[in-house]
């Protein structure tokens, strides 16, 4: 389907008449006593079917043909009217009005300095030129009358239309004031897309006063964000890669007024995770780089909690116990006091032998003398550690439980054993004075 244009940039221009002179031989002059072409006109001329030149043509006055083509460069300084086809392989010139009722082809530049007014199909090959055209541009009020197929005429803007002869990039329609702002910014349109492509231009929604390139004053909806690199794959909802490495991957936080930026929530750039509480003091710290998984700060700033990359959890008492734990009813059941001392309810501890040993057939008991002995050489009971020991190793309380059970069990043999002497003590006691 073909599309009909009809652009209209006014100019004004004027016609004389003039004396023709043709001479008998040479150049030929149309009001000029000095031609300097074969054919030298100045002043309009009239073709009432076909010219053809197959060099360039040069015309100062008006010119009226049914037909014209030109197989080198043209250039009209008068008014030229066609009544059907213009052909020209060359570039053309027009300082006045190019007026064509039929269909025009040109392969090489044209440039127009004043209407240009086609009624038929136009075909572009090469440059269109107007002179003035970057002033007008900035006027957003320049419309083109386009003639739709049904013949319905339309007014159009010139930046729409020139984009779609041109791409924004090549057009150059950012156009800059003197102190290098753009005073009207325009959209434009392509496939699947609606931009703008001049960078000082910031797009604002709820304001008109935006500070960024989308600033966006209000609550929006989005499926999926995309931040950082573009080239970033897209694995999650947010996805964010920095493209430098000192950037933070995420900073959240708050700024009230004229007060400074209070950053509460901070994932740094090697993945380190940060929460602050009133005053910018960090909270909890999440592998810090620092040789600990995580720290826990109180609102003074002390590290009260740390967890080692090697597992070991430390806690740091400010004031009070280290550890509580309460039941569902809210009683307390166990707590570690900041001097070291754990309380409980109850203690069971998992035991894997116990002292039942003592009292099987071949277990072999220290006699009481032997035990005295070891207890005057080494200031304790066999078997049982030292002072020394347990100031080094701690007490282990299931061990410890065991030893004492064992002695206990030994002492209860050794007590055994002494019943038994006392009662034959007895009976010989009773024996002897049966004899008196």
């Amino acid at each position: 389907m073909k599309n009909h244009f009809l652009l209209i940039i006014t100019l004004l221009t004027g016609s004389g008449m003039a004396q023709n002179i043709f001479p008998s031989s040479g150049k030929s002059g149309v009001n000029t006593t000095s031609p300097t072409e074969a054919l030298h006109v100045i002043g309009n001329v009239r073709v009432d079917s076909s010219m053809t030149v197959k060099d360039s043509l040069n015309i100062q006055g008006r010119t009226r043909t049914f037909e014209l083509i030109v197989q080198g460069n043209s250039k009209f300084i008068g008014e030229v009217v066609m009544k059907s086809l213009l052909k020209i392989d060359g570039n053309v010139k027009a300082k006045a009005n190019l007026d064509v009722d039929g269909e025009t082809k040109m392969t090489g530049n044209a440039k127009a300095m004043s209407d240009f007014i086609v009624n038929g199909l136009t075909k572009l090959n090469g440059n269109v030129k107007m002179d003035g055209l970057s002033e007008i541009l900035i006027d957003s009020t320049l419309n083109f009358i386009v003639q739709l197929p049904n013949g319905q005429l339309k007014k159009m803007p010139i930046l729409p239309f020139l984009y779609a002869l041109v791409p924004p990039a090549e057009l150059q329609l950012c156009f800059e004031d003197e102190f290098g702002d753009i005073p009207n910014p325009e959209w434009f349109s392509g496939l699947n897309k609606l931009f703008t492509d001049c960078d000082q231009v910031n797009v604002g929604i709820g304001t008109n006063e935006p500070e960024f390139k989308l600033d966006c004053r209000g609550t929006t909806y989005t499926m999926r964000i995309k931040i950082g690199s573009v080239s970033a794959s897209e694995i999650a909802l947010i996805n964010g890669f920095v493209i430098n490495n000192t950037q933070n991957l995420i900073a959240l936080g708050k700024k009230v007024g004229a007060s400074a930026e209070e950053v509460k929530f901070l994932i740094s750039n090697d993945g380190a995770v940060e929460l602050t509480n009133t005053g910018n003091v960090a909270s909890l710290t999440i592998n810090n780089g620092g040789g600990s998984a995580v720290k826990v700060f109180s609102e003074e700033g002390n590290n009260i909690l740390e967890l080692l990359n090697n597992g070991t959890l430390v806690l740091r008492s400010q004031s009070g116990p280290l550890f509580s734990m309460f039941s569902s009813d809210g009683s307390q059941i166990l707590r570690l006091e900041d001097s070291g001392q754990l309380r409980a309810r109850h203690i069971k501890v998992d035991m894997s032998t116990w002292a039942d040993h003592v009292f099987g057939e071949n277990y072999v008991l220290m006699p009481l003398r032997e035990v005295e002995s070891y207890i005057q050489s080494n200031h304790k009971l066999p078997g049982i550690p030292s002072e020394s020991e347990l100031d080094e190793k701690g007490l282990d309380l299931g061990e410890m439980q065991k030893l004492q059970m064992q002695k206990i069990e030994e002492l209860t043999l050794h007590v055994i054993q002494m019943s038994k002497r006392v009662e034959e003590l007895e009976d010989e006691v009773l024996e002897l004075k049966s004899k008196k």
